[in-house]
């Protein structure tokens, strides 16, 4: 159930912010193609983390784990949480489901 929630919450975070990660990644791109045609390396570019583009690892693993749970617990889940994004543990709290006062 956590993974399917830590999942969702990173799903609909990162959907949510699609059309700037992608403007980023044309940007850095179109910096990148500029830098070569006038022979320039300010090193803009490679300073910029792919996380903020890209899943890391660690998310690609979350997804595996996710989509190894029951089919019936993740349409639940969906169904329950939909698309907005959230935070888990501001969720687990509002519901009393951590050890934390």
């Amino acid at each position: 159930m956590l993974t399917g929630l830590f999942y969702l919450s990173y799903k609909n975070t990162f959907n949510c912010e699609i059309d700037a990660r992608l403007k980023l990644a044309y940007d850095i791109g179109m910096l990148s193609s500029v830098q070569k045609h006038y022979q320039r390396n300010l090193q803009t570019t490679q300073n910029i983390e792919s996380g903020l583009i890209y899943p890391s690892i660690k998310e690609l693993e979350l997804f595996v784990s996710y989509s190894k749970l029951p089919l019936t617990l993740r349409n639940y889940l969906e169904k329950s949480i939909g698309d907005k994004p959230f935070n888990v543990i501001n969720l687990l709290k509002h519901n009393n489901l951590t050890n934390s006062n």
